[in-house]
């Protein structure tokens, strides 16, 4: 939020339980302001680091959770950067059978470990890649993905075996604001997509995300 910049606290832009079904999932909100992010930290001193020199003002708030989860955009902006900095681990989701979204993560993978080194920030923190809108079925267009994969070792080496998979049901339990276990709980139903989400979140523990 563009509020930071202005000098709000944490204990200021940090929303306590915005949904009741789960207590101990605080959120810092963003709105269209977000836009002008950029160039307000473009004006700051070692611009690359305010959220970083924000986090370490505030960190006795901070502090107190176990994790906290950033969700960028595509863009790889200054705010992305900022962001990317203060992170100890990042994971790249990729567009199953979007070469476009493929060919965008080994830039990314390649923009960040050079800008890394001016910033001399030397830890590992590309942790994993995972699949998302991932579809079962066989086409043309998934082998000629499957064949791209190839040329990028590195992404494909980090690769989650648990992929985000495309169905209604993630779709319903985000418009209900409930997780896929409570919504299948709530609707009484079964649905493999519990399962993968665990498998990932398995996954993510080996590699010290979680």
């Amino acid at each position: 939020t563009i509020d930071i910049v202005d000098g709000l606290s944490a204990e200021d832009v940090i929303v306590k339980c915005p949904n009741q079904n789960y207590p101990n999932i605080d959120i810092i909100p963003s709105d269209i302001g977000l836009a002008m992010l950029d160039e307000k930290i473009s004006l700051q001193p070692a611009r690359e680091k305010v959220l970083a020199r924000w986090y370490m003002k505030n960190i006795d708030a901070l502090e107190k959770y176990d994790y906290i989860i950033c969700d960028l955009s595509p863009s790889y902006n200054l705010t992305a950067k900022n962001i990317l900095y203060l992170s100890d681990s990042i994971i790249v989701p990729i567009m199953d059978k979007n070469i476009s979204s493929l060919r965008g993560a080994a830039l990314f993978k390649e923009l960040w470990s050079r800008d890394k080194f001016y910033l001399e920030k030397e830890d590992d923190d590309i942790k994993a890649t995972i699949l998302v809108g991932y579809e079962k079925q066989k086409t043309q267009v998934s082998d000629l993905f499957d064949q791209y994969l190839q040329k990028f070792d590195d992404l494909k080496d980090m690769m989650l075996n648990s992929f985000i998979r495309r169905n209604t049901f993630v779709e319903k339990s985000l418009l209900s604001k409930l997780s896929i276990s409570d919504y299948l709980k709530k609707n009484n139903q079964t649905h493999f997509s519990k399962e993968e989400v665990e498998n990932m979140i398995e996954e993510l523990k080996e590699k010290d995300v979680l």
